[in-house]
């Protein structure tokens, strides 16, 4: 879905782009051209979020397989060690793919 709104983002950029530096009062009386950067930016920032959605499927992976550990941790026992470091890892992704929506959002 998000990758269908970046297209249309795209599209409606580089069907308003010929106008930039139009020669029309209208145009420039409502600063099109700095409209056009500020949606080129909103554009930039938005091309980030397929990265937070690969990382939040990652670590959603990764917990599913962690669950499936503990389950089996009755007959084995855990080994904290590794599940700390797993856990670790896990967080800081989710930190991460946070940090990044915070600033696109």
């Amino acid at each position: 879905m998000l990758s269908c709104t970046l297209r249309r983002l795209d599209d409606l950029q580089d069907h308003l782009e010929p106008l930039r530096g139009a020669d029309s009062a209208l145009l420039r009386s409502n600063d099109f051209d700095t409209r056009l950067d500020e949606l080129h930016a909103i554009r930039v920032e938005l091309a980030r979020l397929p990265g937070v959605g690969h990382e939040l499927a990652r670590v959603s992976g990764a917990l599913e397989l962690l669950l499936g550990l503990l389950l089996d941790a009755d007959t084995h026992g855990p080994d904290c060690a590794n599940l700390h470091c797993l856990l670790s890892l896990l967080a800081r992704g989710l930190t991460q793919a946070e940090e990044t929506l915070e600033q696109v959002i």
